[in-house]
């Protein structure tokens, strides 16, 4: 990781702290959950993730409105360390399936929590 790589981060509310605790993953369950209102704002996080955690084979998921919702739920059951998403899509995952659990969520992130 590079000084840019930080700068990226931090401009889109990505706190060095959670990159380093990155290092401490557990590979059997959900390290970090990412809420964000916007459909572009979570494919950025997401794409910022899965470039700097590609060294460690950082599994990032995206959940968000507009996309198949079975597609999200395969990948959910794959035990992503990290899932960006959206509030309501996430809604629709906790309660219409099975296939994961938030119990072992570490960090919750809630991005532009202001809105």
């Amino acid at each position: 990781m590079n000084e840019n790589d930080g700068k990226e981060f931090a401009e889109l509310g990505v706190k060095t702290w959670l990159i380093k605790e990155l290092f401490n993953l557990d590979p059997y369950g959900i390290f970090a959950l990412v809420l964000t209102p916007t459909h572009e704002l979570a494919y950025q996080i997401a794409d910022q993730f899965s470039i700097l955690g590609q060294p460690l084979k950082l599994r990032v998921c995206i959940v968000t409105g507009g996309s198949d919702q079975l597609e999200e739920s395969l990948k959910l059951a794959k035990r992503p360390h990290i899932v960006v998403a959206m509030p309501g899509r996430l809604a629709d995952h906790i309660t219409g399936c099975d296939t994961f659990s938030l119990k072992k969520v570490k960090y919750l992130v809630l991005d532009e929590a202001d809105r």
